[in-house]
């Protein structure tokens, strides 16, 4: 399970990519999963927002429809609390989680990427 819990970062540098070529494993992975279920904690705005037609939006819902279009994927957010969807995914319910910071007592279940964005909170 660690290695495709972070596919969902794997593209992100091909955004502006028209393309992507897989590895033999990527392609086996999307083949074998019509649907990457990926946890993100509701409270994360403007990342992922429930409009009031209970419709996301946020700048990962928009990650997600481009990756989806470069790769072929279908990779789906779930929104939750992030305790909740981490649990969802140590036990295989879900394949990952998104924009999730990477924590050294949990890289035994989860494979991180690199964070493609880093935030510093001021005062």
């Amino acid at each position: 399970m660690k290695k495709f819990i972070s596919i969902f970062f794997i593209f992100v540098s091909f955004l502006n990519a028209s393309e992507v070529k897989l590895s033999k494993e990527e392609k086996e992975f999307l083949s074998q999963n019509k649907k990457i279920l990926l946890g993100i904690d509701e409270s994360l705005k403007p990342f992922v927002i429930k409009n009031s037609n209970k419709n996301l939006t946020g700048f990962d819902i928009e990650l997600i429809d481009r990756i989806n279009i470069i790769t072929g994927a279908n990779f789906v957010l779930k929104l939750g609390n992030i305790k909740n969807l981490k649990q969802e995914a140590i036990q295989g319910k879900i394949h990952g989680l998104a924009s999730y910071t990477p924590i050294k007592k949990e890289k035994k279940y989860f494979d991180f990427t690199t964070s493609y964005l880093q935030m510093q909170k001021l005062v």
